[in-house]
């Protein structure tokens, strides 16, 4: 069993946010290292800084995340691939083909579910919506579990 998880969910786990303790539960949940993308990694850097920007943490805290969140990977807490850009395309457009007319999905969360898919997830931690619907299609376990 492996997981991969999203940008929300990851950036959860260092942020504030309304989301961070099902994140936190979440990640504690797995047997398996999570396995994170360079799309990930730089969406949540980018995530960092524009909390900074909404004034919701210091330019200094967000660059202290940045530096964790780079030693995090640089010690192996998380299992970073890096997907060859060749096959994650082939690999988005099919999703592209049979998901975006039926579930509206945009192409950075094709881009993440087709990661996952390609290194093998079985679990796809996400809270946005679309991601979690086109992994649920492709018959991946989507958690956290969110009750409306």
């Amino acid at each position: 069993m492996s997981a991969y998880a999203d940008r929300g969910l990851l950036a959860s786990l260092y942020l504030e946010e309304s989301t961070s303790a099902a994140a936190t539960a979440t990640v504690i949940g797995q047997s398996t290292k999570i396995i994170i993308s360079w799309l990930t990694k730089l969406e949540v850097e980018n995530a960092f800084l524009r909390a900074a920007f909404r004034n919701k943490i210091t330019h200094a805290e967000a660059n202290m995340l940045i530096a964790q969140l780079r030693d995090n990977i640089a010690t192996d807490a998380y299992h970073h691939v890096t997907p060859g850009p060749e096959a994650l395309y082939i690999k988005s457009s099919r999703l592209v083909e049979f998901h975006t007319t039926t579930l509206g999905v945009r192409t950075l969360d094709l881009l993440h579910v087709a990661t996952a898919v390609m290194f093998g997830a079985t679990d796809f931690l996400s809270f946005d919506h679309r991601q979690r619907d086109v992994a649920q299609a492709l018959g991946l376990n989507v958690l956290p579990i969110i009750t409306p």
